[in-house]
């Protein structure tokens, strides 16, 4: 077990300083992940070697055990374990989000792929079993969220494999934290990131708005035929700051006190809400005509951000 903490550590600062530059357009490229996936691999490995010793050691109670969510997350690292493709193939670096550069390097944040972005036959040697625990529990997850799934999965299974400081803390344990904001697990103690940001959301959306009102400037149509709209906050008579927001949100809202608005050539108008429908000046809401737009698909990287990060979207709701 410490050595699956080492790793984690190894993994974590591997993390921290991934060298790359920022070229044209600011487009961040990483020059070398090799840190990251060697780190990567040998987590694997040890969780294999962990796996195999419990279930020698009593298969049936062990593979019973394994139908938790942590052991779903065990079962699930078979698929990366087994690929025939390079470990490269089945980690995202996830460049959009990087921070940097400091020094030449950047902070990254990895993510498991999903299946639709990894090679067809890449899990071809995994049973299916494992291949469906992969793409529920790991797929699109952050890799060090993981990590901490399989230790929590096998400390419950056998607490004096590990070795812990005076306060119960595993040695090495937590992780330093990350010299950037936003929600970070650094034990296993922690909620998985999906938990936190749950929480985060719900929080985010269950208080308006902060500030005097919003002013729609746009808005987008996502593959799923979600409709979010586009804007600035005013925050006070002086400040504002941009803002993403769901139409199912915006109702939410609306019905809460807060005020959105569009600003046509006539002048500002109020949005309300009928039976769920959003009305201006009486009539249906039809962002195309009233503000002369068409759907502003350059914003979809921002509105993905807004769903997939928390942080930044609690930042919005509370500028």
């Amino acid at each position: 077990m410490r050595k699956l903490v080492f790793e984690i550590r190894e993994f974590h600062f591997a993390r921290l300083h991934v060298p790359g530059h920022i070229g044209p357009g600011s487009i961040v490229t990483l020059e070398n992940v090799d840190a990251l996936i060697f780190a990567t691999d040998h987590s694997l490995v040890t969780v294999r070697s962990l796996d195999m010793m419990f279930e020698s050691a009593d298969s049936l109670a062990y593979v019973a055990a394994r139908g938790s969510f942590e052991g779903r997350v065990v079962r699930g690292f078979t698929a990366p374990r087994n690929a025939v493709v390079h470990s490269d193939d089945l980690v995202e670096p996830d460049v959009p989000r990087a921070v940097g550069p400091t020094n030449g390097t950047f902070l990254v944040y990895p993510r498991w792929k999903m299946r639709s972005s990894i090679p067809a036959n890449a899990f071809d040697k995994t049973a299916t079993g494992a291949i469906s625990a992969y793409d529920s529990h790991v797929a699109g997850r952050f890799i060090h969220d993981t990590l901490f799934d399989a230790l929590k999965f096998f400390d419950s299974l056998d607490r004096s494999l590990a070795q812990r400081d005076a306060l119960g803390n595993f040695e090495g344990l937590p992780l330093p934290p990350l010299a950037v904001g936003g929600y970070f697990r650094s034990s296993t103690d922690m909620l998985t990131h999906e938990k936190a940001h749950e929480e985060l959301l719900k929080r985010a959306r269950a208080e308006i708005p902060r500030g005097v009102k919003r002013i729609v400037e746009g808005f987008v149509s996502t593959a799923t035929n979600q409709q979010w709209i586009r804007g600035r906050t005013q925050i006070d008579e002086s400040r504002t700051a941009w803002f993403n927001e769901s139409m199912e949100q915006v109702r939410a809202d609306v019905e809460a006190g807060f005020t959105y608005e569009v600003e046509p050539a006539d002048g500002q108008h109020q949005i309300s809400f009928t039976a769920g429908v959003p009305i201006v000046n009486g009539s249906v809401l039809d962002l195309s005509s009233i503000l002369n737009l068409s759907p502003d698909q350059e914003r979809m990287a921002s509105i993905q951000l807004s769903e997939a990060e928390p942080d930044i979207y609690l930042q919005q709701r509370r500028p």
